[in-house]
């Protein structure tokens, strides 16, 4: 069964038998980190953070470990060049990638929110993460460092922190 599994993913996603291994092993980590430390929780902070647990594991090799080790290290620091490439050439994967950055932030920023109840604290990890993820795509040659990601990540960091605290009032003002 593992050796079909490994065949199928090196299929999808032409990555080698390193990449499998350790993205395989740094998702098995978080998840069973984040069962363990929602034992000190109620049961819906478990189910939050068992569900989160394996939402960065997958978030984390979609957007760092999964990714094909290139031969040179890219970047690209003009500020905007996804949205001007994507209105100039009408290529709709540009749009795809401003949208799935601000999606996975702002999924990840709802679960933190959720399970630590500390504004500050959630935004300071959603923040470093996308910087973690960012200058480890450059360092390890597995993606392209970018502001605009950076960008579009915390749009994503902002949009999910906003949804929660309306989501807050509204459950108090039905409550009441």
């Amino acid at each position: 069964m593992f050796a079909k599994l490994y065949s199928e993913f090196i299929r999808l996603y032409d990555v080698d038998r390193l990449h499998f291994i350790v993205s395989l092993s740094i998702m098995t980590i978080i998840i069973v980190l984040g069962i363990i430390l929602s034992r000190k929780y109620a049961k819906d902070k478990i189910i939050v953070g068992s569900l989160a647990s394996v939402y960065v594991a997958f978030m984390l090799h979609y957007m760092l470990f999964g990714r094909p080790f290139q031969a040179e290290r890219t970047y690209e620091l003009e500020l905007f060049w996804t949205i001007r490439t994507a209105v100039e050439t009408g290529n709709l994967l540009y749009y795809w990638y401003i949208v799935v950055n601000i999606a996975v932030f702002f999924i990840f920023t709802l679960f933190m929110c959720y399970l630590t109840s500390n504004s500050k604290m959630s935004i300071s990890v959603a923040l470093l993460l996308s910087v973690f993820i960012e200058v480890s795509q450059f360092i390890f040659k597995l993606g392209m460092f970018e502001f605009d990601d950076l960008i579009n990540n915390v749009i994503g960091i902002v949009m999910g922190y906003g949804i929660y605290v309306l989501f807050l009032k509204i459950i108090r003002k039905l409550k009441k």
